[in-house]
C-alpha cells in the first residue's frame, strides 16, 4: 500500500466514484430518535466551504514544497506502529525526518528550517 500523497486541489468537475450513480438529489437518511421523533438527513452535494478552504491550504502547501524542490512521505513505522515523515527531493532521495507536529507545521505555513 503506497502513502503518497496525490496533488491537491479541487478538480474542476467532479469525478464520480467508481460505480457510483449520479442522481439530481441526494438521498436522504432517517435517523431515528426518542420516541417517534425522526430526523431526516441528506449528504450534501459539496463538502463545507470551510473544508474547502482546508483544501484550498493544503493544495498550496504541497505546491510551496514543490517550488522548493521537496515533497513530504508518510508511512508507518511497522516495528512501532508510528506514523513517520520524511523530507524528500523530487527524485525520491531523502532529505530528513521530521515528527508529525512538524508536517503540522509545515502545512499551515511554517518552513522547513
Amino acid at each position: 500500500m503506497s502513502h503518497d500523497v496525490l496533488p491537491v486541489g479541487r478538480p474542476e468537475q467532479p469525478l464520480p466514484a467508481v460505480g457510483a450513480v449520479e442522481v439530481d438529489h441526494p438521498t436522504p437518511r432517517v435517523n431515528r430518535t426518542q420516541g417517534d421523533a425522526v430526523q431526516l438527513d441528506a449528504i450534501p452535494a459539496s463538502p463545507p466551504p470551510e473544508v474547502l478552504q482546508q483544501v484550498d491550504a493544503a493544495a498550496e502547501a504541497v505546491e510551496r514544497l514543490r517550488r522548493q524542490g521537496r515533497e513530504l512521505r508518510f508511512h508507518v513505522d511497522p516495528e512501532h506502529g508510528r506514523v513517520q515523515i520524511e523530507v524528500r527531493d523530487l527524485e525520491g532521495h531523502v532529505i530528513r525526518r521530521i515528527p508529525p507536529s512538524k508536517a503540522l507545521d509545515i502545512a499551515t505555513g511554517g518552513s522547513l528550517e
